[in-house]
């Protein structure tokens, strides 16, 4: 068992990953956003640079607030 991954809702998926960037993270897939579980877009930031925890960021759903 264990925590796989840990994911954290954002407004933007392209805003934070350049923010993710330009702090030095490696977003993985080569920054290109995917689409994910809940039909929105997604990103990885790369373990080494979270403190060895995979961080998903998953912009916030259309319509959600």
């Amino acid at each position: 068992g264990g925590q796989h991954h840990i994911c954290f809702e954002v407004e933007s998926i392209e805003a934070a990953r350049d923010d993710m960037v330009a702090k030095g993270a490696t977003v993985l897939n080569g920054g290109k956003p995917r689409i994910g579980a809940h039909g929105t877009p997604v990103i990885f930031v790369h373990p080494k640079n979270m403190g060895g925890v995979l961080v998903e960021l998953m912009e916030t759903p259309k319509g959600a607030h």
